[in-house]
């Protein structure tokens, strides 16, 4: 179990987001290259002052014969091959013309997922911590 830290940083006042919840990552029964993530969220808007609860889940799949991990949305659509590269490790999206840079950073117990959204529609930052709590929660 992860305990999830997320903040949406924008110019725009009504985009700035914080989020915070639980999430986990579970290895398939079934294939061992395959690994779900499921996440569960509070999301507050700091500037309307509401909140929701959000749901999100994803697949990563690792692909042994390139070595490469890729990411897909849970209804299956591909989002983004995970590249490791000069020390780094990311990966991108096109969503119509609004472009999704990933960066993972990985720590003991903990990482960092940062997008870095930019486009005709949208220009923010999201910037996700995990951090690796007792699985009794």
């Amino acid at each position: 179990m992860w305990k999830i830290a997320r903040k949406v940083v924008s110019q725009v006042s009504y985009e700035n987001i914080e989020a915070d919840g639980y999430g986990s990552f579970i290895v398939s029964r079934d294939d061992p290259n395959l690994i779900f993530y499921s996440e569960k969220v509070t999301i507050r808007n700091l500037y309307l002052n509401t909140s929701i609860i959000g749901k999100q889940k994803y697949e990563y799949k690792f692909d042994i014969t390139t070595s490469s991990i890729s990411k897909y949305f849970n209804d299956g659509r591909f989002f983004y091959t995970i590249n490791i590269a000069d020390h780094k490790i990311g990966g991108e999206h096109l969503c119509l013309s609004d472009k999704y840079t990933s960066n993972y950073i990985f720590g003991k117990e903990k990482f960092r997922l940062a997008y870095s959204v930019a486009g005709s529609f949208k220009n923010y930052e999201i910037i996700t911590d995990y951090t690796r709590i007792n699985e009794r929660i």
